[in-house]
Parts: structure tokens; C-alpha cells; sequence
């Protein structure tokens, strides 16, 4: 099909479909990229890509990919679902409670979203109350940058490196000579498998 016509961005997003079905996901991308840079307005295939860089690890621009399909499309419950978990698994818990609830007001008895959204709001409050207690035991601010990389630590034990790596980053531009969140942003990296830019945090 596309041999006839290069510019079927049904093709290519229809491609991108049975490519993420065989766990093909890079090569999924590639045509969902294809797709929506020839119709920036395919909602599905915007939503699709996302799927698909979810899979590959690229959370923040998997968020970007929801975020434009639901710009086309606002009123797809399955999006907002999606969405939501992108940002779960990114440690933003209080935008994807916020996304859960857009979809269950959608689809009142989308079980998974009612689930989902639940363990959000146990996972948000529990970390509320750890950084609350720390803020309250060293006296320290909540927007200062030992407060920030306590955040930060909080999250990347709990496996949300991308979340905890971004903390660390605010902390750094808050206190530049912060140390000890240079080495801990160190830690995030390494766990996350991204070895050199590790050793530079350490360094």
C-alpha cells in the first residue's frame, strides 16, 4: 500500500499496529512518526505513538504524544486512561488522579481507571505524609532543594527514576553545589541504566 502511495498515514499508522503487536517497538514508532507528521491531526495515531515510546521507555515523550491526541480528541476515555498511567508511572500521581477521574466521568464503570486512580491516591498520600514528616523533623521548606532531592529519593526507591531524576535536577538548579544530590541523581541514572550520564553526576 504504501509502494502505491508513500503519504497513507492509515498505512503507516495500521503498520505501526501489527509492529507493536510483535513487540517490534522502535520500528512502532518509526510509523506512528511517520503517520502523524503527515496528519498532525490523526488523534489515534498520536495516541498509538505514545503506547509505543511508553514501551520503549521514553516516558516524557510518550506524555507529550498523549497530550496531543487529547488536544484533537479530549473525550477519549481510553487516552485519559493511558495518559494516566504514563504520569503514574512518571511519579506524577496528582495529574493522573486527575486524568482517572476525567475518564471514569466519561466511562462511569472503567473498573481498571477506578483502580488505578485508587492506587494514585494511596501512593500520592503516602509519599505527602513521608515528605511532610521529614520537612517537619529537619525543619526544612518544602520547596527548598534539600527538600526537592528528599522527594526525589523518596521516588527513585520506589522505582520512578525519570520522576526522581527530575527532582534531583530541581534541586541542583535551586543549591548548584548541592553535592549530595548530584551523587543521589547519580544513583537515579544508574538505576535507570543510564551508566555515563551517571559517572558525570558522580563526578
Amino acid at each position: 500500500a504504501l509502494q502505491l502511495n508513500p503519504n497513507h498515514t492509515d498505512a503507516y499508522n495500521n503498520m505501526g499496529m501489527a509492529l507493536y503487536d510483535q513487540g517490534r517497538f522502535d520500528e512502532a514508532v518509526e510509523s506512528y512518526q511517520k503517520a502523524v507528521s503527515l496528519e498532525p491531526d490523526f488523534a489515534d495515531a498520536h495516541y498509538n505513538l505514545g503506547n509505543a515510546l511508553k514501551q520503549t521507555g521514553e516516558l516524557k515523550q510518550a506524555i507529550e504524544s498523549y497530550k496531543a491526541s487529547l488536544a484533537i480528541n479530549p473525550s477519549d476515555a481510553e487516552v485519559l486512561f493511558n495518559f494516566g498511567n504514563a504520569l503514574k508511572n512518571y511519579g506524577d500521581f496528582g495529574q493522573a488522579i486527575e486524568l482517572y477521574a476525567k475518564a471514569l466521568k466519561i466511562s462511569p464503570n472503567y473498573t481498571a481507571a477506578q483502580t488505578n486512580m485508587d492506587n494514585a491516591i494511596e501512593e500520592k498520600t503516602e509519599i505527602d505524609t513521608h515528605v511532610a514528616t521529614y520537612a517537619s523533623i529537619a525543619e526544612l521548606e518544602i520547596g527548598s532543594a534539600e527538600m526537592v532531592s528528599f522527594t526525589g529519593g523518596i521516588l527513585n526507591a520506589r522505582g520512578y527514576h525519570d520522576a526522581a531524576i527530575d527532582r534531583y535536577k530541581q534541586a541542583i538548579k535551586i543549591k548548584p553545589d548541592y553535592a549530595e544530590a548530584h551523587s543521589d541523581m547519580g544513583i537515579a541514572l544508574k538505576d535507570k541504566g543510564e551508566l555515563d550520564a551517571a559517572i558525570d553526576s558522580y563526578q
